[in-house]
C-alpha cells in the first residue's frame, strides 16, 4: 500500500439558489475528495502506516470568505408600467426607473420604446416575461420622431391600399416598432375581413412584419 495515498469523503447539504434569488426547499448533496479542504496526510515513517492529520481549517475559511465575497449580490427587481402610442404594458427590470422615463423593451422578435408610467416592487398576479432592456437616449428618441412622422405618410399609405383592395375596415392609426422590423396597424371592422392580400401588399411596400389589431384590444395590459 502507498503511505502517501489517503480517502477523503465529505458530505455537506447547501441551499441552491433559484433563478428567482430564492433557495427554499433546494439543497444539493456535495463530495469533496479535495485534501486542501479538510486535511493532508503526512505519513510519519516509511516503514509503518501510521500517518498524522495536519488540518487546514483556516484555509478552508479564507476559501469560503473569498467565495462569499466573490458572489455578487442580486439585482433588486421593478415591475414598470410602460405606455406605447397604443395601449401599455408591463415588464421587469433589474435596475430602478422613474415616471417619465423612456425606455427600451424587449418586443415581438426586436427592440420597442415607451414611456414609464409607474414603478413598483410587487410583482403582478400574471407572470411577467419581457424585459426592459436600457433607458433610452437621445439617439432613441431621435428614432422615434423619425418614426412618428413615418407614421403620418404610411397611415396614408395604407388606407389607399385599403381602399384599393376593398377591404372592410376603417384605418385609424399605424405604429412602427422603433427598430423598424415591424408595422402595426390599427382598425376598425364592423365585420370579419380578409387582410392576408392587404398584408402582402404591405409587406411589399414597408419591407417589414404587418401586423393588424382591432383598436378595441390596443388597451392597457
Amino acid at each position: 500500500r502507498d503511505p502517501y495515498a489517503v480517502s477523503v469523503l465529505t458530505s455537506a447539504t447547501s441551499p441552491v439558489p433559484s433563478s428567482t434569488g430564492s433557495n427554499k426547499g433546494s439543497s444539493v448533496s456535495c463530495l469533496a475528495a479535495s485534501p486542501m479542504s479538510v486535511g493532508v496526510a503526512t505519513p510519519m515513517s516509511t516503514s509503518h502506516m501510521d500517518c498524522a492529520w495536519t488540518t487546514a481549517s483556516s484555509h478552508q475559511q479564507q476559501q469560503q470568505t473569498s467565495a462569499a465575497d466573490a458572489t455578487p449580490t442580486p439585482a433588486g427587481c421593478y415591475y414598470a408600467t410602460v405606455r406605447f402610442k397604443k395601449g401599455s404594458a408591463v415588464y421587469v427590470s433589474d435596475f430602478s426607473l422613474g415616471e417619465g422615463e423612456y425606455v427600451l423593451v424587449e418586443a415581438d422578435r426586436g427592440e420597442h420604446i415607451g414611456v414609464v408610467t409607474s414603478v413598483t416592487r410587487r410583482a403582478p398576479k400574471y407572470n411577467v416575461v419581457s424585459r426592459v432592456i436600457r433607458g433610452a437616449d437621445t439617439q432613441d428618441i431621435t428614432r422615434l420622431n423619425r418614426l412618428r412622422l413615418k407614421e403620418e405618410t404610411s397611415l396614408a399609405t395604407v388606407r389607399t391600399h385599403v381602399q384599393k383592395l376593398s377591404v372592410n375596415l376603417h384605418v385609424t392609426d399605424t405604429e412602427f416598432q422603433l427598430d423598424g422590423k415591424k408595422l402595426t396597424i390599427y382598425y376598425q371592422s364592423s365585420a370579419p375581413a380578409d387582410f392576408r392580400k392587404l398584408q402582402r401588399r404591405l409587406h411589399s411596400k414597408f419591407k417589414c412584419r404587418i401586423w393588424l389589431m382591432p383598436e378595441e384590444e390596443a388597451v392597457d395590459m
